[in-house]
C-alpha cells in the first residue's frame, strides 16, 4: 500500500498537549496519544521509511477560528509517538485544508511515502 487513511479525533493545541514547555506531555496529550495509536493500530499502519506526505482535512469542531499550525504539530508528535515514523522531520510534504464543522470534530489524515506515490 502506497499510503493510509486514517481518522482521528482533533487534538488539543499544543500549550494543552505539553506541559512545562515541551518537556513533557500533558495527561490530556497523552489521551490523545492513546487515541491515535489506536487508530494506527486499527489501519495496521507499519513505521513508514523515508520520506513522507501528510493530507490532512481538519473538521473544527465550531465556527471559531483555530490554529491549523499547532494541530499539525501535536498529530505529528502523537503519530510519532504511535510508532508511524520514527522522526517528524521525515514529513516534507503537508497539505492541510478545513474540512466543514462537524459535531466533536476530527482530522481526516493521509500520510505515505513520497516516492511510493
Amino acid at each position: 500500500m502506497n499510503f493510509y487513511e486514517l481518522t482521528l479525533p482533533i487534538g488539543p493545541i499544543t500549550s494543552h498537549y505539553y506541559q512545562r514547555g515541551d518537556a513533557q506531555v500533558s495527561e490530556e496529550g497523552q489521551a490523545y496519544r492513546l487515541e491515535v495509536l489506536k487508530a494506527v493500530k486499527q489501519v495496521k499502519l507499519s513505521k513508514l521509511d523515508g520520506r513522507l506526505f501528510m493530507i490532512v482535512r481538519v473538521h473544527p469542531r465550531d465556527k471559531r477560528s483555530a490554529d491549523m499550525s499547532s494541530r499539525i504539530r501535536v498529530l505529528k508528535d502523537a503519530l510519532q509517538a504511535a510508532g508511524a515514523f520514527d522522526s517528524a522531520e521525515q514529513v516534507e510534504e503537508t497539505e492541510v485544508k478545513q474540512g466543514p464543522v462537524v459535531p466533536g470534530g476530527r482530522i481526516d489524515l493521509m500520510i505515505g511515502v513520497i516516492n511510493a506515490r
